[in-house]
This record gives structure tokens, sequence and C-alpha cells, in this order.
């Protein structure tokens, strides 16, 4: 059944077969890990608590880190990064889960998971 979703691109695309793209954005945003938190004020001790109800602001946040990811500036390394894990935990169409199990391989990410290697959608 999941791999006939698909990201919804327009609000008028309302069918239950369309994922809500900024509802992912705002999970992908607060399943950030600290060592990836993406404001440098915040760095140590991330606020989160805007991802649970504010999906413009987390849209809005990821616009700003895909632009700073695709920018070669030495600078913007940790937005490259930031990518990649957003890349790594995003539902691909032929899984019916976030698959975690290759991150393992980048420990500091989920340091915090133990038991459950996937998270269900």
């Amino acid at each position: 059944m999941y791999p006939h979703y698909k990201l919804r691109q327009s609000e008028t695309q309302l069918s239950d077969y369309y994922i809500v793209t900024e509802r992912l954005i705002q999970e992908m945003t607060a399943l950030t890990p600290e060592s990836l938190w993406f404001k440098a004020e915040e760095s140590g001790n991330p606020n989160k608590t805007y991802t649970y109800s504010a999906k413009a602001k987390c849209l809005k946040d990821f616009q700003d880190v895909f632009h700073k990811a695709k920018d070669e500036k030495p600078e913007n390394n940790r937005y490259r990064e930031l990518y990649k894990f957003y890349l790594a935990i995003a539902p691909k169409p032929t899984t019916r889960c976030i698959d975690l199990s290759p991150l393992p391989l980048i420990p500091e990410y989920f340091f915090h998971f133990s038991c459950n290697t996937s998270l269900v959608i």
C-alpha cells in the first residue's frame, strides 16, 4: 500500500494517497539530533518545541537548509550534513517505514535510539 503514496506537491492534492509534505518536514526537524542542529545560537541546547505546532516555520527552515547545503562554501558544511541526515531518514517509495538501520554507521545521530530501528509513518 505504501509504495502508492506520493509527496504532496500542491495544496490541492488532498487525496489520502499523498503524504503531507509539511508534516513530514516537521517530523524530520523534530528528529534532528543535537549534533546536527542548524541554529548556531541554540547549539548544545536546541529548542525544538516549535516543531510540534509550526509546520510553516519547519518548511521555511528546511528551505534554508536546502539552499545552504547546495552552496559549496565551507561554512555551510553543517547544512550539508543536516541535509544528508534528512535524506537518510526520509521515507523511500519502496518502504513502509523510515528505516533507521543504516544510521548506526553514524552513531552520533541516533545515540538515543536503542531497540527500535524503524519509525512507522
